[in-house]
């Protein structure tokens, strides 16, 4: 017979657990975009989608870089992760503000 705690158990993936803090990052992510699409005062639709799509993008690459970093916590150790982690996303996110820059400045009738 099954305990009280075993049959209220549900064994689900890995990819579908989400526990406090994925909720709060999330909440977070999404206050960041929302401040940082406002501080730029843009009116323009495609350039505030364009923004949001690639806050979204990034939050989505954040996770799966995260899940797929886990895997050399034991080689590397898990200070040394999280630092290599936190570099490359620091990395991409420069990268993607200055590609986010140089669309925005082309469609606002910059030319390069």
């Amino acid at each position: 017979m099954l305990d009280d705690r075993e049959a209220l158990r549900v064994d689900t993936h890995a990819i579908a657990r989400f526990k406090l803090w994925h909720l709060v990052l999330l909440v977070g992510f999404v206050a960041v975009a929302i401040a940082d699409i406002q501080d730029h005062r843009r009116t323009e639709p495609a350039l505030i989608a364009l923004a949001g799509a690639g806050f979204a993008l990034y939050a989505a690459l954040a996770w799966l870089g995260w899940t797929f970093a886990q895997r050399f916590a034991i080689r590397i150790g898990r200070v040394a992760l999280i630092g290599l982690y936190l570099g490359s996303m620091a990395a991409l996110f420069l990268m993607a503000t200055v590609v986010y820059l140089m669309i925005e400045h082309v469609y606002l009738g910059g030319r390069f």
